[in-house]
């Protein structure tokens, strides 16, 4: 059976120089293969040739679930870093919250709409539902208008990035001027 790769070369060339007694142990690993192998084994590896082989010999590693299993699990790899480039790196909704572009759910969720939720999800207490109605209401309604104040931007044809409304207007009125 001939070596695999140069370093097995070598290593089997160490242990056979062992066995013959050309050579002391220099490792455990030479040492116990030197005991524990035939010699025709050993000299099979040690007298490999070296051209045509790698210098070390890369290993694949097992992989749980098989062949099969790697396959297809490279296959969603690639499909998913192809979704990834198709997909816009950010998103979002009519409110003007960020979603995750691909599921389309809210990334952020401010304290006031998970308080809004949970409200929501308990049962009224007798006689005052629309109290409780009103205080989720107006905790959706500033949660709202909190997200869409922070993300009111303008996107001009002639600007690289994005503009607020506010230095649009200002870019309009100073070409107005120019004239």
């Amino acid at each position: 059976m001939p070596a695999v790769s140069k370093k097995q070369q070598r290593f089997f060339g160490i242990v056979r120089a062992i066995q013959k007694g050309e050579m002391a142990p220099t490792t455990p690993e030479t040492a116990k293969a030197a005991a524990t192998m035939k010699k025709k084994d050993v000299k099979d590896f040690a007298s490999t040739d070296h051209k045509g082989l790698p210098e070390k010999k890369v290993s694949k590693e097992a992989y749980y679930g098989g062949e099969e299993q790697r396959k297809k699990d490279e296959k969603k790899a690639a499909y998913e870093k192809q979704l990834k480039k198709m997909l816009p790196k950010r998103a979002f909704d009519q409110l003007g919250r960020e979603i995750d572009p691909r599921s389309g759910k809210p990334l952020k969720e401010g304290i006031g709409l998970s308080l809004a939720r949970a409200i929501d999800k308990t049962k009224p207490p007798l006689g005052r539902p629309s109290l409780r109605r009103s205080i989720s209401q107006s905790l959706k309604i500033r949660e709202v208008d909190k997200t869409t104040k922070k993300n009111r931007t303008f996107k001009h044809a002639d600007s690289p990035g994005r503009k607020s409304f506010k230095d649009f207007t200002k870019d309009v009125e100073a070409a107005k001027n120019k004239k």
